[in-house]
């Protein structure tokens, strides 16, 4: 980036300043008025404000710029009160580009220095930073050219006319900047202290004045200055004030009248105090002013600015009452509210709201006095196309508004001679509708009300109108996100069928093969590593399942009535012999106040218990894993049932703990050990749904707890006693040689195969059916003792099947075992189902022996 070297010092490149043949710009007329207004604005060596330099990074990004500036000329300076690009807060005036700026009404355009005479030998051009171009446009402020805005480029180039029209723009935004620090610095020290060098910069500083403002002569008798703001309030010309006594009667308490007269009297400043001025046709105005004295022209005057206060009442009372008829009403109430209000308030007999959606409007809501004309007979047409203003400002027709605007249709529709109203914007500027109040008769009385009223009820439109559109956005947002999970669930549901089936056969006949005795001894090895893979590969694939059902808002949670410590027995069962197999201690607690009997979903908790004592007897080598359950209160004062998992294992880094419950994320082990990396996340999916909360704390080196909580529900002592789906059983034979029928329903031939094959040692009797249909037909034929009957079948799906058969046989009913590769189970086992147990792919032997000894009771028949 380069920088201008030796600005505001000696030159470097050894040249004379003084000696240059360079062109000096000259100095414009009145310099001295000007350098005194300048520094009397107290801008110059101020710290830098985000505003300007905003405005500089604008003008450099926009205009393609190497350099921009806003520069204000002093005597002999240039003072920059922001650059971007540069390293200098000024320059001598001298070498300045913007002292010719300032000579000039418009934007100063140097297309190539080098070649242009003012500039050729300039230091700034012929030495760093090289300049080529320039483009400036002066800065005034009360008629002074203070300064310029400028950019500066390393490179030849031309000048379009938008860009010269964006500079000017930018321009004008920088007057406004210093005009705001002028009123900041008139808040703070009184514009009577700030303009005190000449009378002519005080003059000036009056007319700079949005507010009202006038001097007083003492000794004259008379107003000597007065601004236009004050002109206006006052309804007068310039030659009916200046010189002459104010034309009103003022009103003054005798308190403030002593008070601002020895206070004057003493040079101090007097605020806020009351004056009420009344004209020869006795109306009154009323006005909050501050007075000062300050010296003009040799003699002591005062310096009196105020601010009309005579509607601030009215306005207030109007404001009051329009809140209090809207309310908090919201929609169509609102929009309908909304036009009742304008109507009234102002006097008129139509009130309408108007939105504009897409350039096409409508009436949102309408209000006739005198209830003899329907809304829905409004027609808005015309009005979008011809737009009642191009600058979003107020309209006003006082009258024949029929024939100033024929394309308006409603016009016509209520027979409206006037029309008043106010564009609705929104936030970003847009044009969302219009206020709109109409007359049959003309409409020139209360216009300021009118303004202040539709005003304010216009933002408040706006606001409403946005909040609907957000309103429809969520809407739509919720029916595709719905749609969305829908599509997933079924997603899921299919490739969760998909992926299980033929792992059924893979990992079913392996077991099989495993327990045969005739299977050759030199590949047991080779068919270990097949089935531990197997598992392996089926734990990935339930650990993903689970994931995306979470993710799709499938996760719902059942609550059963738990004797809790039989509960924790049976997970200890299913997890101790691998803490035996591993030399650790397996304990687990149950604080004494915590309930015997809870309402918990156990399938999950069950399964969260599983993971995080699984991952702590896995991660562990020596030392012991202890489980503790307590009973806590939550933040908000509600009981929360507590888990704690404690490990005395190898720990986890500080740096890895955020990682542990986010989906697909592992941690790096010295141990070589890995996970799915999803079971915590799946753990704390479940624990969400359940409105509970998961954590850890961990030490390396010295062990991990895993803690998580649930809200804690007693229950019915009794109430677990009773199942949630009573087990229907077939009576046992008293002859051993009864034959126990079982239909095996499954249009996948692999896994009907398997299931034959697993059954084949328990002495039973099978048939096949590959779809509910030959399902239905075969069991009202055969009358087999039990069903194992597939969900996912062609022609008639397993739950319609079961459904037909248990409707059509009542009690006599065969037991009916679902068979499910589907990662949703929970909607199996209800009072609703057909079902009275369920298996999942893939089979385990173990689990399909123990479900038919006891699903069906011929223990007398089957061995073992």
């Amino acid at each position: 980036m380069h920088c201008f070297i030796g600005y505001g010092k000696k030159p470097k490149d050894n040249v004379n300043p003084r000696k240059r043949t360079m062109h000096t710009a000259p100095r414009p007329e009145g310099e001295a008025d000007r350098i005194a207004f300048l520094h009397a604005l107290n801008i110059l060596d101020t710290e830098p404000e985000e505003c300007f330099d905003s405005l500089t990074r604008l003008a450099r990004r926009t205009l393609g710029a190497d350099y921009s500036a806003i520069a204000l000329l002093d005597s002999d300076r240039q003072w920059f009160k922001s650059q971007c690009g540069l390293d200098v807060a000024s320059t001598s005036r001298d070498v300045s580009f913007c002292a010719h700026t300032i000579l000039q009404d418009r934007t100063m355009v140097v297309e190539d220095a080098q070649s242009d005479a003012r500039f050729h030998d300039n230091p700034l051009v012929t030495g760093k930073p090289f300049l080529r171009s320039y483009m400036g446009h002066p800065i005034e402020v009360a008629g002074e050219a203070l300064g310029a805005l400028c950019v500066l480029y390393t490179e030849q180039r031309t000048f379009t006319t938008e860009e010269k029209n964006t500079l000017s723009d930018l321009a004008r935004m920088a007057e406004e900047m210093i005009s705001h620090h002028y009123l900041r610095e008139t808040a703070r020290r009184g514009l009577g202290e700030m303009f005190t060098a000449s009378d002519l910069i005080l003059d000036r500083a009056i007319q700079m004045n949005p507010e009202p403002t006038l001097l007083y002569d003492l000794s004259q008798g008379a107003i000597s200055e007065i601004n236009e703001p004050a002109l206006e309030e006052l309804n007068r010309s310039r030659s009916d004030i200046v010189g002459k006594p104010l034309p009103f009667n003022i009103q003054l308490s005798p308190t403030d009248r002593e008070t601002l007269k020895s206070r004057l009297l003493e040079n101090k400043k007097v605020k806020e105090f009351e004056v009420g001025l009344i004209s020869e046709t006795d109306e009154t105005l009323q006005f909050l002013c501050s007075a000062e004295i300050v010296l003009r022209a040799g003699d002591r005057q005062v310096l009196v600015t105020g601010r009309n206060i005579s509607r601030l009442n009215d306005r207030q009372s109007l404001f009051k009452t329009t809140l209090e008829s809207i309310g908090g009403r919201v929609g169509t109430q609102f929009f309908e509210s909304c036009a009742e209000v304008i109507a009234s308030k102002l006097n008129v007999r139509f009130g309408l709201v108007i939105g504009i959606d897409e350039e096409i409007p409508s009436l949102l809501g309408f209000w006739d006095s005198e209830g003899l004309i329907n809304g829905e007979t409004i027609s808005m047409e015309g009005l979008a196309s011809n737009a009642p203003t191009d600058n979003h400002a107020p309209i006003h027709i006082p009258d024949h508004a029929r024939s100033i605007h024929p394309q308006w249709r409603f016009l016509s529709d209520l027979g409206a001679k006037s029309c008043y109203g106010h564009p609705v914007i929104s936030a970003e500027g847009e044009l969302k509708g219009y206020l709109l109040i109409a007359d049959p008769g003309p409409y020139d009385r209360e216009a300021e009300h009118a303004t202040f009223l539709l005003g304010i009820l216009s933002a408040r439109t706006a606001g409403e109108l946005e909040r609907q559109q957000m309103l429809r956005a969520l809407e739509k947002e919720r029916i595709r996100s719905e749609a969305a999970c829908k599509a997933k669930g079924n997603f899921l549901a299919n490739m969760s069928h998909e992926l299980r089936t033929p792992m059924n056969a893979i990992m079913g006949f392996s077991q099989l093969m495993a327990q045969d005795a005739d299977f050759p001894a030199r590949h047991r090895p080779t068919l270990d590593i097949v089935n531990q893979s197997g598992e392996h590969l089926l734990c990935l694939i339930n650990d993903v399942l689970e994931m995306s059902a979470i993710e799709a808002g499938q996760n719902e949670i059942k609550l059963t009535s738990t004797e809790l410590k039989n509960f924790i027995t049976t997970v200890e069962s299913m997890l101790s012999i691998k803490a035996i197999e591993k030399g650790l201690g397996f304990t687990s607690t149950i604080a004494t106040d915590v309930p015997d009997f809870i309402k918990i979903d156990q399938g999950k908790v069950r399964q969260i218990l599983v993971n995080l004592i699984g991952n702590a007897i896995k991660f562990t080598e020596t030392g012991r894993v202890q489980l503790r359950i307590t009973n806590e209160w939550s933040e908000d004062n509600h009981p929360m049932l507590h888990f704690e998992v404690e490990d005395t294992g190898a720990g986890i880094a500080s740096k890895d703990l955020g990682k542990l419950f986010q989906p697909f994320e592992q941690i790096d082990r010295k141990d070589g050990l890995e996970g799915t990396g999803l079971g915590l996340s799946i753990c704390k999916g479940f624990i969400k749904g359940m409105d509970g909360q998961i954590g850890v704390r961990s030490t390396p080196g010295k062990g991990s707890v895993f803690h998580f909580s649930i809200p804690l529900i007693q229950a019915n002592p009794f109430a677990h006693n009773a199942p949630t789906v009573v087990d229907r059983q077939i009576p046992a034979a008293d002859q051993p040689s009864l034959e126990t029928r079982v239909l095996i329903v499954d249009d996948v031939a692999a896994g009907r195969l398997l299931l034959k094959k697993l059954l084949a040692p328990l002495g039973v009797t099978i048939k096949e059916a590959k779809n509910g249909a030959e399902a239905v037909k075969m069991e009202e034929e055969w009358r087999p003792h039990m069903i194992f009957m597939d969900l996912r079948m062609p022609v008639m799906d397993g739950e319609q099947a079961g459904r037909k058969i248990k409707d059509t046989r009542g009690d006599e009913a065969p037991v009916i075992i679902a068979i499910t590769a589907s990662v949703f189970r929970e909607n199996l086992m209800t009072p609703e189902t057909p079902f009275d147990g369920y298996v999942s792919k893939p089979f385990r032997i173990d689990e399909v022996v123990q479900l038919m000894k006891t699903k069906i009771a011929l223990r007398s028949l089957l061995p073992g």
